[in-house]
């Protein structure tokens, strides 16, 4: 029987709304440098490499330079939104070509268990089996980046009392979202909000779809919970 949300083959230029959920619901995320190692993985692969300008003993041997080259997807992924909650993630991701979402995600996810294991010195699981994945239509990613960045807002997360960081008044106040780059008080290079800004209608309107609630009311395809 096929399972929902699980695509085995990702198209060049395919946009996706992928999720992942931690293992029996649990808080994956426990404080800020737990969100800070996740999204330093995602840099590490999204951000080109740079021009080596050290010399001497400090710059990088030829291999390591040529094996950050090689496992490098600046070209073949896009990140154009994200939202890490404490017990899941949403990414909206564009694919440039074969194969480049599956490296993207095998190697962000795989590099963060291994730190956050070694970290917690834990063993096991830490996800729900294997992220989910819905296509989006161009025409629809407006609406998928509001759903998005509305995640934090319209959810409360329980662990012993509420969890304060998790949910604010505004999807602005929420600090592990790529809302802060779409509507101009942070710089992420990695994250590409010009598509869905021109589609949009520009920064200002897109914050006014965002801000003024929730939604159509209707469910959508591509949303996944």
């Amino acid at each position: 029987m096929p399972v929902k949300f699980r695509v085995k083959d990702y198209q060049p230029g395919g946009i996706y709304h992928i999720y992942s959920r931690a293992w029996e619901g649990r808080e994956v995320f426990r404080d800020n440098s737990d969100y800070k190692m996740f999204l330093d993985w995602i840099r590490k692969y999204l951000l080109p490499v740079q021009m080596e300008t050290t010399v001497g003993y400090k710059a990088d041997r030829p291999y390591r330079r040529k094996r950050k080259v090689e496992m490098n997807l600046a070209e073949s992924v896009e990140m154009w939104a994200y939202c890490l909650m404490p017990d899941h993630v949403h990414l909206l991701v564009k694919q440039n070509d074969e194969r480049g979402i599956a490296k993207f995600m095998r190697r962000v996810m795989t590099g963060f268990v291994m730190d956050y294991n070694r970290k917690y010195r834990r063993r096991g699981m830490l996800w729900d089996g294997t992220y989910r994945a819905a296509g989006v239509g161009e025409e629809e990613v407006v609406l998928v980046t509001r759903f998005i960045h509305l995640n934090p807002v319209f959810r409360t997360v329980r662990r012993f009392g509420p969890v304060e960081t998790v949910t604010g008044s505004a999807p602005g106040e929420y600090l592990y979202s790529s809302y802060k780059s779409y509507i101009g008080e942070e710089k992420e290079e990695w994250v590409k909000t010009e598509k869905v800004l021109e589609l949009a209608g520009g920064v200002e309107k897109y914050r006014e779809l965002v801000e003024k609630g929730k939604g159509d009311g209707q469910k959508h395809k591509w949303e996944i919970d």
